[in-house]
C-alpha cells in the first residue's frame, strides 16, 4: 500500500514538473512534498516537524527548477527556507515584517497652476487612517504602516490619485475636473461654498474658487464669512461681523500674521481684502487653540501662498466701486516668490447709482441727512462730498527645502472721506466740514526652519499701526466769527516677537511650544473748541502695555478617529502686574462605520484692547480703539462651550453644534461725560447662547447651502437700564441663509435668499421737560423705561449674481453682473425717535422715523487673469 501510495504521488509531483499549463486544484501536505523533492533532486530538508505538521499546499505545474518550485508552493504559507552549501535546505517560519517609519514631506498642487491645495485629504487605503494637508497644501509627518500601503489623496473639485507609499514624492500634483465647453475649459468652480475641518474645529475658504458671491459679483471674503451660521451683520456690512453674540472688535482678523485693526472700506461695507491673492482662510467661531490669542469671539486667519510659484500669474479687473490688480511672480528659479495687489476706488471721480445707493444707506441720520433736507429746499449753497479708499498687500518669499523659507509681508488699508456743506441766505449763514482718515499698516518677517525632521520652528517679528482721526468745523458766518471745532484722534500701536516650536513626539502626538512678546500703545484725544469764547477743553488718554504669552498645545490623533487637543496660555500684563490664564480643551470622536463625528469645545479667553463705538454728528460710528488700563477699563475674559457632530460624505456636509458663552469685562463709552471729567466708561457682561445648522449639497453642477442660527443675547451694564439684562442691538434669534449655485458650461448662476430676525430698539414712552439752570431754558427729551424692548420687523432679502468666462489660450476673461436686494425690500435697520412742535405755541409731540437696508443696488464687472 505504501508503495502504491509513493508511485501516485510520484505521478503528481511528475506531472507539475513536465505537464506546463496544468495545475493541480487539490491541496497536498507539504510534508509528502518535501519527501519527493528530496528523491527527486537529492537534496535534504531540516525542519521542525510541528512546522509542517498541519500545512498543506497547492501544487504547481510547469516549474522546473526546485528553488522556484519551492518558493511558490510557501509563498501562501507562513514558512519560507534557506539554502545551506547547496544541498541542504532548513524549512523555517518567517520573520514578522519590520515596522518601517516614514517620514511624510509632500505638497498638493493644481496641476494647471501650480498653486498649492490646502486641506486636501491623505488616506491609506490599509490602514484607513487619514491626514489633512495645512493651509499651504503640505503633509509633514511620520507614520509606521505597512510598506506595501498605498494612499489616495482627494481633493474637491479635483480628479484623486492613488500612490504607493514609497513612491510619495514631495511634490503631488491633482487635476481639476475640467468641463468641455465651446472652445472654453474652465479649471476652477465657483461653487465650492465652504469646507469644514471636524477635528480642528474651523471652516475653510479657497476664495481662488469662490468667483462669484451673490449681490456682489465679485467675492468679498468677509461677506462670504457671513454664509455661516453664528456669524451675522446686522448693519449689511461686510466688516461688521458679530460671532456667537460677540462684537466685531472680539474677533481676531489676520492677514499673513499680522493683525487687522481696519478691515472694511466705506465706513465698512467694502471688506479690506482682495480675494484674487488670498490662498486659504481659516474661521474658528469658538474653541480655537492657544496659539491664538487676544480676542474673544471668533478668528478669521488669512493667508496668501506659502510655496513656490510654478509660473507667473497677473489680474487686473474693474467694477463700479472700484479697480485692482495683481502679480504672482516666481523669481530666481522659482526659488523666490513675490506677490503684489492693489485696490482703489473709483467713487471718489465717478457719483454712480451704486455709490448713491450705498451712501444714502449709511447717512439716515445726523448731519448729512440733515442737510440733505435744505438741499430739498433749495437753500443749499454748496454740498461736497469726497471719499476714496485703497489697499496694498505684498509678499515675497525665499523658498529652501521641505518647506523652509523667510518671508516678508506687508498690508496698507486706508480710508478718507470728506463732506463740505454751506448755506449762504439771507436769513441764514453757515459752513461745516467733516472729515475721515483711516489708516492701518503692518508688516510680518517670518522664518520657518526644520531643525530636526520631528522639530520645526516659527519666528516671526510683527508690527502693526492704526491711526482714526476725526475732525469736525462749524463756522457761523463765512467770516469765521463764530466758529467751533471738535477733533477725535485714535492710535493703536502694536509690535510682537513670536517664536513656535512645533514638535512630533511619536506617532500620534504632537505637541507646540510658544511665547510671544507684544507691545501696546494705544491713545484716545479729544479737543473741543469754541475760537469765539477761546473756550478749549481736551481729554487725552494715553497708555502703553507688554504682554508676555507662553502656551502649549497638545495634539493627540488615533487612527483619525479620535482626536484630542489641549492647550494652556498664560499672559502676564506687566504693566498692571495682572496674570491670566486660559485653559483650552477639545476632542472630537469619528462614530466607527460611519461618517459622523462628535465633538466638544471649551475654553477661556482674555482681550486687552477693545473697540468701543461712539455715535457722532456725522450719522456714522467712531471706531476706537482703547486698551484695558485706561480709565479702569478692565480686561475683557469670555468662558466658552461647544457641543456638537457633523458628517460628510460624498458631497453632503452636515454641521450641527451648540454653544454657550459668557463675557465679562465690556465697556461702554460716554464722551459727552468725558468732556465734563467725569468716568466715561462703564463695565458689563453679556450672555450668549445657541444652535447653529449648517447643511451642504452637491448634485453634479449644482450646489445648496442652507446655514440657520438660533440664537440669544443678554447684555448688563452698571448704572445702565436700572442694572437690568437687555437685548442688545445685534441680537437676532433667528437667522437664516439659503443659497443655490449652478453652473452651465461657462456661466454661472447665484441666488440667496435671507431671513433674519428684526433688530431690537428702545421704545419711546413720553417726554421729559428739563431746565438749563445756567440760561433758565426750558427743553426736552424723548424718556425711555427700558432698553431695546421692542423689535423691528423681521427682515428678508434676495441677492443674485450671473457671469460668464471665456478662456483665451491662456487668458481667463470674466464679466458678470448682480443684484442685492432684488426685490427691493424695505428692511427696517433701526427706530429712532424724536420730538417737534407743529407749531411753536403747541405742546411738543413725541414722533420717530425709521432707518432701513439697502436697496436694490446693481454692480457690474470684468476682469482679466492671464
Amino acid at each position: 500500500m505504501k508503495n502504491i501510495f509513493g508511485f501516485y504521488l510520484l505521478l503528481c509531483t511528475g506531472l507539475v514538473y513536465t505537464q506546463e499549463g496544468e495545475s493541480m486544484s487539490t491541496l497536498t501536505p507539504l510534508d509528502h512534498i518535501i519527501d519527493q523533492l528530496e528523491q527527486d533532486h537529492q537534496i535534504t530538508f531540516s525542519f521542525d516537524p510541528e512546522l509542517v505538521r498541519t500545512v498543506s499546499v497547492k501544487p504547481r505545474s510547469g516549474i522546473q527548477n526546485w528553488q522556484e518550485y519551492l518558493e511558490k508552493i510557501l509563498a501562501d504559507t507562513e514558512l519560507t527556507f534557506e539554502i545551506v552549501r547547496s544541498k541542504y535546505v532548513m524549512l523555517k517560519r518567517k520573520a514578522a515584517p519590520i515596522s518601517k517609519t516614514y517620514s511624510f514631506y509632500a505638497q498638493v498642487v493644481d496641476a494647471e497652476s501650480g498653486e498649492s491645495l490646502p486641506y486636501a485629504t491623505l488616506q491609506f487605503i490599509n490602514h484607513k487612517n487619514g491626514y489633512q494637508t495645512n493651509e499651504s497644501g503640505i503633509f509633514n509627518f511620520q507614520y509606521t504602516n505597512d510598506p506595501g500601503d498605498s494612499v489616495e489623496i482627494r481633493y474637491v473639485g479635483y480628479t484623486p490619485v492613488t500612490l504607493p507609499i514609497e513612491k510619495l514624492e514631495h511634490k503631488i500634483t491633482l487635476s481639476p475636473n475640467a468641463l468641455p465647453l465651446d472652445d472654453v475649459v474652465v479649471s476652477e468652480s465657483s461653487l465650492l461654498p465652504v469646507g469644514y475641518n471636524a477635528q480642528e474645529g474651523f471652516y475653510g475658504l479657497n476664495p481662488k474658487q469662490i468667483q462669484l458671491q451673490a449681490g456682489w459679483g465679485e467675492p468679498d471674503l468677509l461677506r462670504m464669512v457671513q454664509m455661516l451660521p453664528g456669524v451675522n451683520s446686522p448693519n449689511e456690512t461686510a466688516a461688521g461681523l458679530h460671532i456667537r453674540g460677540g462684537t466685531p472688535d472680539q474677533n481676531l482678523i489676520l492677514w499673513d500674521g499680522i493683525p487687522v485693526y481696519h478691515s472694511g472700506h466705506f465706513f465698512g461695507m467694502f471688506g479690506a481684502f482682495n480675494p484674487y491673492i488670498i490662498d486659504s482662510v481659516k474661521i474658528y467661531k469658538g474653541g480655537y487653540n492657544a496659539a491664538y490669542g487676544g480676542r474673544v469671539s471668533g478668528v478669521i486667519d488669512i493667508n496668501t501662498q506659502a510655496t513656490p510659484y510654478e509660473e507667473a500669474r497677473f489680474g487686473i479687473g474693474l467694477n463700479l466701486i472700484n479697480w485692482h490688480g495683481y502679480a504672482k511672480v516666481p523669481l530666481f528659479k522659482k526659488r523666490v516668490s513675490f506677490t503684489f495687489s492693489t485696490r482703489s476706488s473709483i467713487i471718489d471721480g465717478w457719483r454712480n447709482n451704486t455709490y448713491n445707493s450705498i451712501f444714502n444707506k449709511l447717512f439716515q441720520i445726523g448731519k448729512i441727512a440733515e442737510y440733505r433736507n435744505i438741499e430739498q429746499q433749495e437753500l443749499l449753497n454748496k454740498n461736497l462730498s469726497n471719499f476714496s479708499y485703497h489697499e496694498t498687500n505684498a509678499r515675497i518669499q525665499w523658498h529652501w527645502k521641505r518647506g523652509d523659507g523667510l518671508s516678508l509681508s506687508y498690508f496698507d488699508s486706508a480710508d478718507d472721506f470728506k463732506y463740505i456743506f454751506e448755506v449762504d441766505q439771507e436769513w441764514v449763514t453757515h459752513a461745516t466740514t467733516d472729515q475721515f482718515q483711516t489708516i492701518n499698516k503692518g508688516i510680518n518677517l517670518q522664518l520657518k526652519k526644520h531643525i530636526l525632521p520631528s522639530w520645526t520652528i516659527d519666528v516671526g517679528l510683527i508690527a502693526s499701526n492704526y491711526q482714526h482721526n476725526y475732525d469736525t468745523r462749524y463756522t457761523g458766518d463765512l467770516n469765521d466769527e463764530y466758529h467751533v471745532r471738535g477733533n477725535l484722534d485714535n492710535t493703536l500701536e502694536n509690535v510682537s516677537l513670536k517664536w513656535i516650536n512645533h514638535i512630533n513626539l511619536c506617532k500620534n502626538h504632537q505637541l507646540d511650544l510658544g511665547y510671544n512678546l507684544n507691545f501696546w500703545g494705544v491713545g484716545i484725544g479729544l479737543i473741543f473748541e469754541q475760537i469765539w469764547e477761546e473756550e478749549k477743553t481736551e481729554v487725552h488718554y494715553d497708555i502703553a502695555n507688554a504682554v508676555h504669552a507662553t502656551y502649549f498645545n497638545y495634539e493627540f490623533n488615533l487612527a483619525s478617529r479620535l482626536y484630542l487637543k489641549a492647550g494652556l496660555r498664560h499672559n502676564a500684563v506687566i504693566d498692571q502686574q495682572v496674570n491670566f490664564w486660559e485653559p483650552r480643551f477639545s476632542i472630537s470622536y469619528l462614530i466607527p462605520e460611519s461618517n459622523w463625528q462628535l465633538k466638544f469645545a471649551t475654553g477661556r479667553y482674555a482681550q486687552y484692547i477693545s473697540q468701543i463705538i461712539q455715535d457722532n454728528e456725522l450719522g456714522v460710528g467712531d471706531q476706537l480703539w482703547a486698551t484695558a488700563g485706561i480709565d479702569n477699563i478692565p480686561v475683557v475674559i469670555s468662558n466658552d462651550v461647544v457641543l456638537g457632530a457633523g458628517y460628510d460624505k460624498k458631497g453632503l456636509l452636515i454641521d450641527i453644534e451648540a454653544y454657550s458663552k459668557n463675557t465679562t469685562g465690556l465697556s461702554k463709552l460716554n464722551l459727552d461725560n468725558a468732556k465734563t471729567g467725569q468716568d466715561g466708561f462703564s463695565s458689563g457682561t453679556s450672555k450668549a447662547m445657541g444652535l447653529e445648522i449648517f447643511v451642504q449639497k452637491k448634485w453634479n453642477d449644482y450646489r445648496a447651502f442652507l446655514a440657520y442660527n438660533l440664537s440669544k443675547v443678554d447684555y448688563q451694564f452698571n448704572g445702565f437700564n436700572d442694572n437690568h439684562a437687555f437685548r442688545p442691538l445685534h441680537d437676532q434669534p433667528h437667522v437664516l441663509r439659503i443659497g443655490n449655485m449652478y453652473t452651465y458650461r461657462n456661466w454661472e448662476f447665484i441666488l440667496n435668499f435671507h431671513y433674519l430676525s428684526g433688530r431690537p430698539y428702545s421704545i419711546g414712552d413720553g417726554i421729559s421737560e428739563h431746565v438749563n439752570h445756567e440760561t433758565g431754558d426750558t427743553y426736552y427729551e424723548v424718556s425711555y423705561s427700558t432698553e431695546n424692548t421692542g423689535r423691528l420687523d423681521s427682515y428678508h432679502r434676495f441677492d443674485i449674481s450671473v457671469q460668464k468666462k471665456w478662456l483665451i489660450k491662456k487668458t481667463q476673461l470674466v464679466a458678470g453682473v448682480s443684484l442685492f436686494n432684488l426685490t427691493n425690500a424695505s428692511n427696517l435697520s433701526a427706530r429712532h425717535y424724536y420730538i417737534f412742535n407743529p407749531d411753536s405755541n403747541d405742546v411738543p409731540q413725541q414722533n420717530y422715523f425709521n432707518e432701513v437696508g439697502l436697496n436694490r443696488t446693481l454692480n457690474m464687472y470684468f476682469r482679466a487673469e492671464f
